[in-house]
């Protein structure tokens, strides 16, 4: 007779309750019926309640682990959900803005992705709406699969609405830590969330490995540790992989996994509903703990380079415009020097000294160099606009010299940090 463990032989999907029954008939007394009549109260029992010397074979308990979840929580729910919800999401993310692979910033920023200048700014709601924004299909497609495969079971262990305060909870920690370790940079993605489903499932079997049969508790601890250990790695040596948010979605699901723990022959309706607040209040006390304790929010070094590449856009368009109608006499030197100094000189003063403003220790280590090379390229441009006008206006050879060479300073230093010439 072939073993059976707990799956369909064939198509290798869980066998249901009611099918698996014939499999759980040992030594001629019916699964879950009476007692042998040898048994006495001295006996041992397993967790759910059967005298370990009735020499149930660990394919048995396999299939009795499986029908108990089954029964405990006989529909998955939260699990499909989240997936459609997340590939709607991305559906019209991809319909706005036409890209499959590569979703531009400001779509991603549009759907609510976490960026700290803007989450810790009173954005908040980021936290959590960018638990359902991914960066193109490829990341979409790897976190949707984990999540299905994983969290099916971790659903039928921490019943739906369990699950699905795990899964929020896990994700709203998750982003908390990334805009704490990484303030200044953009993420998007439910990897943390998913993070957490792994930390739930460690957390019940540390707490109630005494309720999964064997068979199934090793399995379980080897791809738990293959998952992690892999991501791990990956995620240290591959740049750009939020490791901040995985981490804290990890723990926060392995904290909620600890509080949702009970044996599966104890879960009721009543014993998940006190679990489920007691792990809502402190989630919630948490979160609101942490939030108030989150450092302030770090300049907006991408918004204000946004701002400057327009500034300097339309400021060299007109000095351009300027400079060819001068040359052509169209312009006398006077208003020339007008034109540098009323729609040249103030619009460049403005976002130049929002520059200076900036504190570069609050910005990434690896932007603080361009970021001084830009403001030397800004100081310079201004310098060289300002001796022009004075030359222009006083017809003064010196300061039209000094102009132009400000200017091919500004040039050269503009090639370095992408500015335009002029």
């Amino acid at each position: 007779m072939p073993q059976h463990d707990g799956t369909c032989p064939a198509c290798r999907r869980a066998i249901p309750p009611s099918q698996a029954e014939p499999f759980v008939i040992q030594r001629g007394y019916a699964a879950g019926g009476e007692t042998p009549p040898q048994a006495s109260s001295s006996e041992s029992f397993d967790p759910y309640g059967r005298p370990e010397a009735w020499g149930e074979s660990p394919q048995l308990a396999i299939v009795r682990f499986w029908q108990r979840l089954f029964q405990i929580t006989p529909r998955i729910v939260v699990t499909p959900i989240i997936l459609v919800v997340n590939a709607v999401i991305f559906l019209l993310m991809t319909l706005d803005s036409g890209a499959l692979l590569q979703p531009p910033t400001e779509t991603l920023l549009d759907w609510g992705a976490n960026y700290g200048p803007w989450t810790l700014d009173g954005q908040w709601w980021r936290l959590l709406t960018c638990t359902f924004v991914h960066i193109g299909i490829i990341h979409i497609g790897l976190n949707m699969w984990v999540l299905w495969n994983i969290g099916q079971l971790v659903e039928r262990l921490a019943g739906n609405a369990g699950f699905l305060l795990l899964y929020l909870l896990s994700g709203l920690f998750g982003s908390l830590a990334s805009v704490y370790w990484n303030p200044a940079v953009l993420s998007a993605g439910a990897s943390g969330a998913v993070f957490g489903a792994f930390g739930g499932l460690m957390g019940f079997v540390l707490l109630r490995g005494d309720s999964i049969p064997k068979g199934v508790l090793g399995p379980l601890r080897n791809s738990g540790l293959s998952f992690l250990f892999y991501n791990m790695i990956f995620g240290f040596s591959i740049p750009g992989i939020d490791m901040a948010a995985h981490l804290g979605g990890l723990a926060a699901g392995f904290a909620c996994g600890l509080i949702l723990s009970q044996p599966l022959d104890h879960v009721s309706r009543t014993t998940r509903i006190w679990r489920n607040a007691v792990m809502l209040v402190l989630g919630v006390g948490g979160l609101l703990i942490a939030w108030q304790a989150a450092p302030a929010a770090p300049p907006d070094l991408r918004g204000r380079l946004a701002q400057f590449e327009s500034v300097e856009r339309n400021v060299l368009d007109t000095y351009n415009h300027a400079v060819r109608k001068y040359q052509a006499d169209q312009l006398s030197a006077d208003e020339f020097a007008r034109v540098i100094e009323s729609d040249i000189l103030p619009p460049w003063r403005n976002v130049r000294e929002q520059f200076d403003q900036m504190d570069l220790q609050q910005l990434p280590a690896n932007s603080q160099p361009a970021v001084t090379k830009l403001r030397q390229y800004m100081q310079l441009r201004e310098q060289a606009w300002t001796a022009l006008a004075i030359g222009l206006t006083q017809n003064d050879p010196q300061r039209l010299d000094e102009a132009h060479e400000k200017s091919a300073a500004a040039d050269r230093l503009g090639d370095e940090v992408g500015g335009g010439g002029g």
